[in-house]
């Protein structure tokens, strides 16, 4: 799924691919246009963690992967989604995904969740979990597309639980 070009639902084109330090321009760019809405769907809050874009493009690749979607703009490529799992030891692996608010429900969250989900599988996990679901019905469904799903409440905040099948 890596580095191949998707057509997504309304035929436009998108690349899944690694980020890496060289994209924090971009990720800063693509954090900043976020909606209230949608940054408090992926944070938990309509506030970013300050370090979020180092995070998200300098990362030990050992514990924590960060996957771009992609699409080509003006000779360049601008980011339209991140995806990124962070994995443990005995098999749990939390997973965090956002969308550009214009191009939600294309299907550039399905993509990205799946490439996370096998990225998991391959290095040895086996559920994954997504803290911050209330309410965020869309990664619900992107999970449940994945595995069996379960929700439960954790220190007030609803998590999901989600069984990675082996051909994720």
């Amino acid at each position: 799924m890596l580095s191949t070009t998707h057509r997504l639902s309304d035929g436009s084109a998108v690349r899944i691919r690694l980020t890496r330090p060289s994209d924090a321009p971009r990720v800063r760019g693509f954090l900043d246009q976020l909606s209230p809405q949608t940054r408090a769907r992926r944070f938990g809050t309509a506030d970013e963690p300050p370090d979020t874009v180092r995070k998200m493009t300098f990362y030990d690749p050992r514990r924590r992967l960060v996957a771009a979607a992609t699409m080509p703009v003006d000779r360049s490529e601008q980011i339209v989604g991140l995806a990124d799992v962070a994995l443990d030891d005995d098999g749990l692996a939390e997973i965090g995904l956002v969308v550009d608010d214009d191009a939600q429900g294309r299907g550039v969250g399905t993509l990205l969740s799946e490439a996370v989900a096998s990225l998991a599988v391959h290095r040895g996990a086996t559920e994954l979990r997504a803290p911050h679901v209330d309410g965020n019905g869309p990664m619900v469904s992107l999970l449940e597309r994945l595995g069996p799903t379960a929700r439960t409440n954790e220190d007030g905040d609803q998590v999901a639980y989600t069984r990675l099948r082996d051909a994720a």
